[in-house]
């Protein structure tokens, strides 16, 4: 029976592919939360191998962490409309 956690899991192993990523997370938690990149790196490779289970308050972290960033539409009319509003 699959469980959230292993479509969680796939999910972060996909995330994980383009070269350096597993590097840049393991500097920002080193940033955030303390301990060195080596360790983060060491211990984030552990969860993606399923040698270790990730805790819900750390899924959380990674899900900040990993997450790729939606791209903001910029619509000038509707910013203008926004504006027009508060002349008005």
């Amino acid at each position: 029976m699959i469980t959230r956690y292993d479509l969680w899991l796939a999910k972060l192993r996909r995330r994980s592919q383009p070269s350096g990523l597993l590097s840049q997370w393991a500097n920002k938690l080193a940033n955030q939360k303390g301990h060195t990149p080596e360790y983060w790196r060491s211990y984030l490779r552990s969860i993606l191998d399923g040698e270790t289970v990730a805790p819900p308050e750390f899924i959380l972290d990674l899900e900040l962490i990993s997450a790729q960033p939606k791209e903001i539409k910029s619509n000038e009319n509707s910013q203008q409309m926004l504006w027009d509003s508060f002349e008005g």
